[in-house]
């Protein structure tokens, strides 16, 4: 979580990890704060930047591709087993 921090920040987002012992080992994840002055366009280019680092983009045109529902995409099934 420590490099996916890293390349977040040097896209302009500054994403914190969590780490061991704070979290047990293997189960490391980043700390995102959402502020009420976040405009819809930084929220999308975040998850832009995240999925193009952890590889998703790939996954998210697949998506597309099959005319699937926006339930298909990898962030939303991370976002949704953190709540």
């Amino acid at each position: 979580m420590s490099q996916v921090s890293h390349l977040l920040r040097d896209d302009g987002y500054n994403v914190l990890p969590i780490r061991s012992p704070t979290v047990p080992i293997g189960m490391e994840r980043l700390r995102i704060c959402l502020h009420s002055h976040n405009k819809f366009e930084d929220v999308k280019g975040f998850i832009d930047s995240l999925s193009r680092i952890l590889g998703w983009e790939k996954k998210k045109k697949n998506v597309n591709d099959n005319n699937s529902n926006h339930n298909d995409y990898p962030h939303n099934n991370i976002i949704r087993s953190n709540l």
